[in-house]
């Protein structure tokens, strides 16, 4: 489907703003390439603007080390608090693994503390935690045994399953406190190396977790000690930085290749500035073209709009002298009726002036109006 003048202006006006676009890639990529083979060599040409992107390219490099550096000890901290958050979770489930370990060994501690098959000196250690809850679950035991109402067996059972959760917990007290005194060797009931060799397992596994947060702690708080400002937030104004310099890096770079398309002699080898910047220079020589052929194409579109105009305003115009010649018919015939009208009013009063004195009728001038009304 054929476009209008105007939509084929706007594609050319769209492939020109492409064009341009590439073009001003091409002269970055001749600025940077240039700057980059000749660094060691003698060169003379446009050497205010390669002097200018040389030092907009030290200062990006510049900011953006110092934001990978900035990027490395945020990485680190992020990487620190995934670390702390699941070792903590675990921690959570070892201490939880732990407290199990201990209430399996306080129970035996307790059996072996009630049937006094422990040492004696082990028995007047764990007194302090076991001797009040033993004697009072003896007491109402026995209160229980001795009781034939059931309403006073219920009571002391209520009492009694209270003293037993208590003691539950005495489980985990007694356990704790054979362990903290280094007391494992002195106990010997049965199992009782693989109760604590199980549990000094737990608890090592618990004590290496707690390790490893404190290390990541000390490494997250080194991090975040060695500025007042927050490595995060010092990371986004950098960011900002580094793209406001990369902008003018590339600035310069483009103003660099357009100087020196403009400057390099026509004879320039690929030896002198490299292989790639005379394929650049091509390039660029074959977007200019394009661009210039697309803008005569769009002059010719707009003439071409224009001419259309015109001749659409001529056609119109040329109506309207139609339409006037048909009016100026239309006027002489009403022109000439009138005439004629005209001139039998003129040889009425000459008979009338002929003939002496005459009363004209009524009649006769309803006559005369009618046919002047009828032009």
């Amino acid at each position: 489907m054929a476009h209008s003048y105007s939509e084929q202006i706007r594609i050319n006006e769209k492939n020109i703003a492409q064009t341009k676009e590439n073009l001003a890639n091409n002269y970055k990529s001749l600025g940077k390439n240039i700057a980059l083979f000749v660094c060691d060599n003698s060169f003379s040409y446009c050497l205010r603007e390669l002097s200018s992107y040389e030092i907009a390219k030290g200062e990006y490099k510049r900011l953006l080390n110092k934001k990978n550096k900035l990027k490395s000890k945020v990485d680190t901290l992020d990487d620190n608090n995934n670390e702390i958050y699941y070792l903590r979770k675990s921690l959570t489930e070892q201490k939880q693994e732990e407290i199990q370990h201990l209430s399996k060994f306080g129970a035996a501690l307790y059996e072996a503390y009630s049937n006094k098959i422990l040492e004696q000196e082990i028995i007047k250690k764990l007194d302090p935690i076991f001797l009040i809850t033993n004697e009072k679950i003896t007491k109402y035991k026995e209160k229980i045994d001795k009781k034939n109402i059931v309403l006073s067996s219920a009571f002391y059972e209520n009492i009694l399953n209270r003293q037993r959760k208590i003691l539950s917990n005495l489980f985990i007290t007694a356990a704790q406190f054979i362990i903290d005194e280094k007391l494992e060797k002195q106990i010997t009931i049965n199992n009782s190396e693989k109760y604590i060799k199980t549990l000094q397992k737990s608890i090592l596994k618990r004590e290496n977790l707690e390790k490893k947060i404190e290390s990541c702690e000390s490494t997250t708080q080194e991090i975040n000690d060695e500025d007042e400002q927050s490595p995060l937030r010092k990371l986004d104004e950098i960011n900002k930085q580094v793209d406001i310099s990369k902008a003018a890096e590339n600035e310069a770079a483009t103003l660099l290749g357009e100087e020196l398309y403009m400057n390099l002699p026509n004879n320039i080898t690929s030896k002198q500035i490299g292989p790639k910047a005379i394929s650049l220079i091509d390039n660029i020589t074959l977007e200019l073209a394009k661009i210039e052929s697309l803008e005569q194409d769009i002059v010719k579109l707009n003439n071409r709009v224009v001419i259309t105009e015109l001749s659409s305003q001529i056609a119109h115009e040329r109506s309207k002298i139609t339409k006037l010649e048909d009016e100026i018919v239309n006027c002489n015939k009403q022109i000439n009726k009138i005439d004629k009208i005209i001139n039998i009013k003129r040889n009425k009063i000459i008979e009338l002036k002929n003939a002496g004195t005459y009363e004209k009728s009524a009649l006769d001038l309803i006559t005369l109006d009618d046919t002047d009304g009828n032009a």
